[in-house]
């Protein structure tokens, strides 16, 4: 092997080496995303773009082995594996599951203190989430706003099983009581 050959394989490691660490980086931010309770639509586009990346670093990657003729099997199965879990993430809303999980007991004592009518000091952490406002809504479901705002809230509503009677533009149930939603 030559000079020129040995650089140009430790050229496409460092490659290599980048852009898988964008696909974790991407995946990375998109968890934190879910978990942090961000608006959904916003976490749609921005797996629309961690996508994109893992797609172009595996194609750079794969390009990269196949002009130096390596193996290109560990490409595809660590590209099908970033891709499965940008899928996981943003379909099944796993790392907001894991926060509300991880809070849900928090969130059950502050339901609990807003229908009892004490107060509760805002803005309040628990977990990844950050609670802004507090309100029984006029169909007596205990909101836990993370970003309220005028035009349509975001947050968690106590609602039991039944469907939330808000103008909804998204939808995640979390258990049998708790639905996280944003509204239009």
């Amino acid at each position: 092997m030559n000079c020129c050959m040995k650089a140009d394989m430790m050229k496409s490691r460092s490659v290599e080496r980048y852009c898988w660490i964008l696909n974790i980086l991407g995946l990375m931010i998109l968890s934190l995303a879910s978990a942090c309770a961000y608006e959904p639509m916003l976490l749609l586009f921005l797996a629309i773009g961690v996508g994109s990346v893992i797609l172009t670093a595996g194609g750079l990657v794969l390009g990269s082995r196949w002009q130096n003729q390596q193996s290109l099997i560990p490409v595809f199965l660590i590209t099908l594996a970033s891709l499965g879990m940008l899928v996981s993430i943003a379909g099944f809303h796993w790392p907001l599951r894991l926060s509300y999980a991880w809070s849900q007991s928090s969130l059950n004592k502050i339901a609990s203190d807003v229908r009892a009518g004490n107060p509760i000091k805002l803005p309040l952490q628990t977990g990844l989430l950050t609670i802004r406002q507090v309100e029984i809504s006029p169909h007596n479901i205990v909101c836990l706003w993370t970003e309220p705002h005028p035009a349509g809230s975001r947050g968690f509503v106590q609602t039991g099983p039944i469907q939330p009677p808000f103008n909804l533009s998204a939808m995640i149930n979390l258990d049998e009581d708790w639905q996280f939603i944003s509204e239009d």
